[in-house]
């Protein structure tokens, strides 16, 4: 019940004047914005709606890339002073995706996830690193900037584990298969063997039950018509 509630007070925020504004300009939202703080609760309400912890860890992850995005927007801006909020909100949103994706490294997906994961790296470390370009950094957000880059490389290293994990759980797995299919494939023709009948053909020159001679077969040089007297 709390859920619905929770949700149809979203759709509403979302169809709203202030959500639609803030939904359309969420990916360049800065901290000075007074739609900041509304965006960053329908980011929250959508992850909280969403069923699997892998669709939250590319939340995460999509969240993260719209922090960049403000970080070159204050700079823009003549902002510079912002960016150490976004560098943290950055770094949360990096230490969530991980985590989810620890959790989710079963998940069907999971193949998939690695692939954009993976793209998403390289492309955030571009980006940070064209930031660092820009002249106008205080030194402070120079090192927090840095440090939000060394911050994705162990996510990034962190997330390579999980995935090696993954593999070495799908190989023992097949491993166990693979054991389990002969021993049942034997089982299945010691059944067979059990079950079938083998008939084997009489001797043709075995004596009749009734103890008399063998009767007469054809082909065996006997003439079955009477002498001539």
């Amino acid at each position: 019940m709390i859920k619905k509630i929770v949700l149809l007070c979203i759709i509403l925020l979302a169809f709203s004047s202030i959500g639609f504004a803030a939904l359309s300009t969420a990916d360049t939202l800065t901290p000075d914005s007074p739609l900041y703080p509304t965006a960053l609760y329908l980011e929250e309400a959508q992850t909280g709606l969403t069923r699997s912890n892998m669709g939250k860890a590319l939340l995460q992850l999509n969240f993260a890339e719209r922090r960049i995005n403000a970080m070159e927007a204050v700079l823009e801006n003549g902002r510079p002073e912002l960016l150490d909020e976004l560098v943290a909100a950055n770094r949360k949103h990096l230490e969530n995706a991980q985590e989810l994706t620890d959790m989710a490294s079963d998940g069907p997906d999971f193949d998939k996830v690695v692939e954009l994961v993976t793209q998403a790296h390289e492309r955030r470390q571009e980006r940070l690193q064209e930031i660092l370009d820009y002249k106008d950094i205080p030194d402070a957000a120079r090192a927090g900037i840095q440090k939000a880059m060394e911050n994705q490389v162990k996510a990034f290293e962190n997330f390579c584990e999980t995935r090696c994990r993954v593999q070495e759980r799908i190989q023992e797995r097949s491993q166990v298969r693979t054991q389990e299919e002969p021993d049942s494939n034997e089982e299945e023709l010691d059944d067979e063997d059990e079950d079938t009948d083998v008939n084997i053909p009489g001797d043709i020159n075995t004596p009749n039950p009734g103890g008399g001679p063998p009767e007469d077969l054809p082909g065996k040089g006997h003439n079955s018509h009477p002498k001539g007297r």
